[in-house]
């Protein structure tokens, strides 16, 4: 998880701590974290993106490409990603079969953190 002082763990993350979030305008701002939510096991998606980036995450998760949101589940592959360097595309999305504890926090302003270099957003229930 991406903070103004550099990555630490996201299960290490707790409420009050400040991330890097971005604001309507698309702005990478620090966010403070409102609610963190109690850890689940889930199966594993690995993401591979243009940039070489890999991200694992879960097939519900929602990734932001700056003009709205796509899920990990739905045909993602080639569709753009923010990341702290700029923008990605999404290069091949895999179930991986395994299952890890999967961590979700909420953050003020429009819900989007970086998860290892990628814009996420925070719990929802879409």
């Amino acid at each position: 998880m991406a903070t103004p002082d550099g990555s630490i763990p996201i299960e290490d993350i707790q409420e009050g701590d400040i991330v890097l979030t971005l604001n309507a305008a698309g702005e990478k701002i620090s966010g403070k974290v409102t609610k963190v939510h109690a850890p689940a096991l889930q199966e594993i998606v690995n993401v591979r993106f243009t940039d070489g980036k890999e991200w694992q995450t879960t097939a519900t998760q929602w990734y932001y490409c700056g003009n709205g949101q796509y899920n990990i589940a739905m045909n993602t592959q080639g569709k753009p990603a923010i990341t702290l360097d700029g923008t990605a595309t999404v290069e091949k999305a895999t179930m991986t079969g395994k299952t890890e504890m999967v961590y979700d926090i909420e953050v003020d302003g429009i819900n989007i953190m970086f998860i290892n270099g990628v814009a996420a957003e925070g719990f929802s229930l879409h």
